[in-house]
C-alpha cells in the first residue's frame, strides 16, 4: 500500500499470507504522511528467501502488532522490516510469533533498519522469535528508541 502524502489508517485482521518464491512481502506499507497500522491475528508464511512477513517505510507511524505468526520454510528472510521510520511515533509489540528455518541464509526477526527521531516501544507479552542469527533477533539503530518490547522472556533493546 502506497498512500502517498495522505494520511493512513490500516488495519490487518486474522489474514493469512502465503508467499509462493523468494523475495516476497506479505504485506508492504509505503507512507509519507502519518500512519497508524494494526495488524492482528495474521499469519505469514514464506516459502522463499529474501522476503518478509510485513515491511514498512512509515512517517509518524503508529503500530499495533499482536499475535501474528511468521513461518519461515527456507530460510533467509526478515519477519518484520521497517526500512525507514520518521518518528516520534509509535510501535506495540505483543504476542507475535516469529519462526526462522535456521538455515544457511541470514535470518532476521524484527528488524529496524533506520529510525529518525524518536520511536517508543511497547510490549509486555512475550513475543517469541527462534531461528534468527545472534544479534538479529530485535536490531534498532543505538539511541533510536525509548522503552521496550518483550523478546524471548527479556526486555529489548
Amino acid at each position: 500500500m502506497n498512500t502517498g502524502t495522505a494520511p493512513s489508517n490500516l488495519a490487518l485482521t486474522n489474514n493469512e499470507f502465503v508467499l509462493l518464491g523468494g523475495n516476497g512481502t506479505g504485506a508492504y506499507l509505503n507512507t509519507a504522511a502519518s500512519t497508524q497500522v494494526s495488524a492482528i491475528g495474521n499469519t505469514f508464511a514464506l516459502t522463499g528467501s529474501g522476503g518478509a512477513g510485513l515491511r514498512a517505510t512509515a512517517v509518524a507511524p503508529a503500530f499495533t502488532l499482536t499475535s501474528n505468526v511468521i513461518k519461515d520454510n527456507t530460510g533467509g528472510v526478515t519477519g518484520f522490516l521497517f526500512d525507514s521510520l520518521t518518528g516520534p511515533g509509535t510501535m506495540t509489540f505483543n504476542n507475535n510469533q516469529i519462526a526462522l528455518a535456521s538455515s544457511s541464509l541470514q535470518e532476521r526477526g524484527v528488524v529496524f533498519s533506520s529510525i529518525s527521531n524518536t520511536l517508543q516501544l511497547f510490549g509486555n507479552q512475550n513475543n517469541v522469535i527462534t531461528g534468527a542469527d545472534p544479534g538479529l533477533f530485535f536490531s534498532v539503530p543505538q539511541n533510536s528508541t525509548t522503552g521496550r518490547v518483550l523478546v524471548n522472556g527479556q526486555y529489548l533493546p
